[in-house]
Formats: C-alpha cells, structure tokens, sequence
C-alpha cells in the first residue's frame, strides 16, 4: 500500500482484504478511492500473491470509473500468473531481438531539417521466468539554413548518441497473453504469437490499442 500511496496521498483504503487466486496461489487484492486536487474521483487496486519466493504486485491506478472498467480483464490477468509451469509458454522463452527506425523532414523558406531516429531492443525470456529488457535509442537530425535569398548559409547537426536503459523483471505467458512484470513496479501487457521454428522463430506482439511489434530470434 504504501506504493500506492506515495503516488496518491489523498487516497484512502476502500472496503477489506479481498482473497483472490492467482492459479495455484493465495493472493489478495486491496482497493482504494479519493479525489484527486481538481475534485476528480480517483480509484487504485492492488493484486499481490507470491510466485517463486517473489512478491508480485499488479497495480491499476486512474480514474474510478475507467478502473472499475476494466479491473474484470486485470484481474483474469492475475488470476492466471500462479498457473505453474503452465504460467511461463516454453515457445515465448528465448532472446528476442526489435529494431525500429523512423525518419522525418519538415522545410520552410529558410530552413530544411531531416531527422531519423532508431531503437535496438533485445528481450531476453529466461524459461525459469526472469526477464530482462534492454534498449539503445540514437537520434540525428541536420538543418540546412538558407537567408532571404534562398542561398545556404549553414548547417546544423544533432546527435544524441546512443542512450540506453535496462529493465529486469519477471514474465508469464500463457493462453496467448504475455505479461512483463519489471522491478521498478511498471509492467507490459500483450497478446502474442510465436511464429517459424528453430533459429528464424518471431515474436509477434500486439498492445491493447492494436500495435504491433515483430521480434526476431537472433540479432
């Protein structure tokens, strides 16, 4: 509760301990509600079970009438994360590799900018269920600046080099549902495929709102 609490301070517990199962195992889920500083009535649930000798937390905190929307589809989340090995999809175990680039240009009279900027990810899904998460992101962009006269005067380059950042955490999959628990209590949830075989396996994911991110096994 207190993670809740150190978002929302104005939040209050509603109602008791409720016992709910996480496949094979307790777990319990606590709800609680307030008004945030502009009078909007807020509402957060915790799920909490312990899978692996690790506590595991899936927390919905927003609106009261959006959470109690879909708290149904969270909680079936929850309820299949203690399945056993049933839990971890052995075809989902592997090191996944993701590379996105998208490229841009705006003009005017007296400028032209082009930027590109990609992402390298590698997701590694270890079959005892330890995940991992890496990302490096470049952006470059260049501005060509001309005068009245439409002369080039200048140029202008940016390039913030290569920025990376690491997730460590815990998945489960199962019934075509992937979750991604990370130790800084954020979390991912997709619906996945895995498609091909051996060494030239992907990883099709696609999030709520309908993106998808194919994944490659092998770099």
């Amino acid at each position: 509760g207190n993670q809740v609490l150190q978002l929302a301070p104005f939040l209050v517990q509603s109602g008791g301990v409720e016992q709910v199962r996480a496949g094979n195992q307790a777990g319990a889920s606590v709800a609680w509600e307030g008004q945030n500083s502009v009078g909007k009535s807020i509402g957060a649930r915790m799920y909490v079970t312990i899978l692996n000798g690790f506590a595991v937390c899936l927390l919905e905190i927003g609106y009261k009438d959006r959470i109690a929307a879909r708290d149904p589809e969270f909680r079936q989340i929850f309820t299949t994360l203690g399945g056993g090995q049933g839990s971890q999809d052995p075809m989902v175990a592997g090191s996944w590799f993701l590379r996105e680039t998208r490229s841009g240009s705006a003009s005017h009279s007296m400028q032209k900018t082009s930027s590109v900027g990609e992402n390298r990810a590698q997701l590694i899904l270890q079959p005892g269920g330890v995940a991992q998460r890496s990302e490096t992101y470049q952006f470059m962009a260049n501005s060509q600046i001309r005068n009245s006269g439409g002369e080039h005067t200048s140029t202008v380059y940016l390039d913030s080099g290569p920025q990376t950042t690491v997730k460590n955490g815990r998945w489960y999959a199962g019934d075509g549902r992937l979750v991604l628990l990370w130790d800084d209590e954020s979390g991912d949830e997709y619906n996945y495929q895995v498609q091909g075989m051996g060494g030239a396996r992907t990883l099709v994911l696609t999030t709520e709102k309908g993106s998808v991110q194919i994944w490659g096994e092998g770099r």
